[in-house]
């Protein structure tokens, strides 16, 4: 990402012309067209899998979700967030789950929005 790239350019300035960020690229022909029909009623999962800290623009993701939760025009939808939050571990602390998940608290509650465990990760 841009934020390490940056971080890395800092910590090893020597080494800057040779660090680059490479995309994550959606294509997003995939997208078009007819919407694919769905042989069941369960809720569309969306999953994020990596340390639960601000870097990751989490905080982000569940004021979007906040917005997605006003349409009616979606499926059931469910986004489930796996990883440490342990600072030991890389996560952002048990201080930032918490700010987490004050975003959005109706959809925390109801199960839409969830942190689960890292289950060793």
């Amino acid at each position: 990402s841009g934020i390490i790239a940056r971080a890395a350019k800092l910590q090893a300035p020597r080494l800057a012309d040779r660090i680059r960020v490479c995309p994550n690229p959606i294509d997003l022909t995939l997208f078009s067209g007819a919407a694919p029909t769905r042989a069941t009623d369960a809720p569309v999962t969306l999953g994020f899998m990596g340390r639960i800290h601000p870097e990751k623009g989490l905080l982000t993701l569940a004021q979007a979700a906040g917005i997605l939760a006003t349409r009616r025009d979606l499926p059931r939808w469910r986004i489930v967030l796996r990883g440490p939050t342990e600072v030991a571990r890389g996560g952002g602390g048990e201080e930032f789950a918490a700010q987490l998940q004050g975003v959005a608290p109706d959809l925390w509650r109801d199960g839409r929005l969830a942190l689960a465990p890292a289950q060793n990760m």
